[in-house]
This record gives structure tokens, C-alpha cells and sequence, in this order.
């Protein structure tokens, strides 16, 4: 039994699983701790870390970034061991789900943002949400021609 204990560990995928694992239990020092509050690392296969997270929203900021949350990770474990992480909305472990006492709850103060938008790019967005709204326009008039 030793001998195959000592074989299994002495192979490379087992090895790099397990640097993944204590990486990825340093999540919330990766992600801060809104994020790691709203969110927990599940598992890790091949080079995919895959997470869990309390919502749709949650999922999305966390998607928009990956790329910075990988790079953190493999920062973190001294090499490359993640090459993508997949989100999805599941339940969140019961350790991560616990309230944190030292957060007020209530209603959060908006913090402004000073951003600065090119008018080029302001145009743009105009003429796709005046798109958007034609294309809705006509899915309720062909709506309306079929119930007719």
C-alpha cells in the first residue's frame, strides 16, 4: 500500500492538483473579500479552476475578470497551473455563505465615477441602443400581426 501511495503521489498530475488546491484556497486573498464573500473555488481539472457563485451578477463581474484573476493565482503559485476559470451560479458552501459581522447592512452610498467617454464612442452606443429598440419595435409588431 505505501509503495502505491508513494507511486500515486509521484506523479505529476496529482502533484500539480494539489499546488492548485492550497492556491486556490487563498481565494479570498485573489479576489478580495466582497468577491470571495459572493463566491468559492469548487475544483480543479487539468488547467481549469472551476467556481461557484451566489448569482448571475456575482458571475459576470468575476468573468469580467478572469484574466486579472488568473494572473493573480498563477503569481500566487509561482507557475503556470491555471489556464482558464469557469463561474457558475450554484449554492455556496456554508462557510463561505456566513454573514461577516464586521459589515454594516443597509443601503450603500453610490461612489461616483469619473469617467471619461469619447464622443465617438458615445455616438455608438447611441445607434445600438436606437437599433435595439427598432428591432424590439418590429418583434412586437409581427407579435401583434400573428395574434390578429
Amino acid at each position: 500500500m505505501g509503495g502505491l501511495l508513494a507511486q500515486a503521489l509521484g506523479r505529476p498530475e496529482i502533484l500539480k492538483r494539489a499546488r492548485a488546491q492550497a492556491v486556490a484556497r487563498r481565494w479570498a486573498e485573489c479576489v478580495g473579500d466582497i468577491l470571495a464573500r459572493k463566491s468559492a473555488p469548487e475544483r480543479f481539472d487539468g488547467t481549469t479552476l472551476w467556481v461557484a457563485v451566489s448569482s448571475a451578477p456575482w458571475a459576470q463581474e468575476l468573468r469580467m475578470q478572469a484574466g486579472a484573476i488568473m494572473s493573480r493565482l498563477n503569481e500566487m503559485a509561482g507557475e503556470r497551473l491555471f489556464d482558464s476559470i469557469r463561474f457558475s451560479v450554484r449554492e455556496l458552501p456554508a462557510e463561505v455563505t456566513v454573514k461577516d459581522e464586521n459589515v454594516e447592512s443597509g443601503p450603500v452610498e453610490p461612489v461616483p465615477l469619473d469617467l471619461e467617454v469619447r464622443e465617438e464612442a458615445l455616438r455608438e452606443i447611441g445607434v445600438r441602443a436606437l437599433g435595439r429598440l427598432e428591432a424590439a419595435r418590429r418583434r412586437l409588431q409581427d407579435k401583434d400581426r400573428l395574434a390578429d
